[in-house]
């Protein structure tokens, strides 16, 4: 098996950057869309991906950090068997500046669920409607589970910056654009020795 973060930063490098730059990823939908689709299209793909679930635990969680993250909806989230292996947050604004300090923080906040619970139900409650889905598989945050946050934006920010705010495990992928020229990177800021 790959590793997820490489597997992440592979994309990211080559078909995200020519894609973006052949001009069909001006919104932030588009990018997770695309992302979930190279994703789902791997020929090894052993991940089920989730756009936007909402996590619930079987039993309620007491943490002044965890407070309300029920309420919290990732971007994405990668699991393999009954483990998360990835949560996912983006921002894409491509002609403005992104503000990344709340889904920095809503990473940290997921982070702190690991030492917690081991129950976490992944489901989809449509806005407009009572039905839901509340699965009945029960995840756990895989022990060194990636935090990745992808942005694209108008000029570079140095999110190294924020190393002691960040998760330990932790992926920027970034793209900016300079000139109009779109550069494509990724910070890694892993703390342990995580595979």
């Amino acid at each position: 098996m790959e590793n997820i973060k490489e597997i992440l930063i592979d994309l990211w490098e080559d078909p995200v950057k020519k894609t973006f730059e052949d001009g069909f990823l001006t919104y932030e939908r588009q990018l997770q869309g695309y992302l979930y689709y190279l994703l789902k299209s791997r020929k090894d793909n052993e991940f089920e991906i989730w756009i936007e679930p909402v996590i619930y635990f079987k039993e309620p969680v007491k943490n002044t950090l965890t407070h309300g993250i029920e309420n919290l909806i990732p971007d994405i989230v990668i699991t393999k068997d009954d483990e998360i292996i990835a949560i996912i947050e983006i921002k894409s604004k491509a002609w403005g500046d992104v503000c990344f300090n709340e889904d920095i923080y809503k990473l940290k906040r997921y982070e702190a669920v690991s030492n917690i619970s081991a129950n976490i139900i992944l489901g989809y409650i449509p806005k407009e409607t009572d039905w839901h889905y509340n699965g009945t598989k029960h995840y756990k945050l895989k022990e060194g589970c990636l935090f990745c946050f992808i942005s694209i934006t108008n000029n570079k920010f140095e999110i190294n910056k924020l190393e002691n705010e960040l998760p330990d495990n932790f992926l920027h992928l970034y793209g900016y654009l300079d000139n109009k020229e779109a550069k494509f990177s990724s910070f890694n800021n892993t703390m342990k020795n995580f595979t």
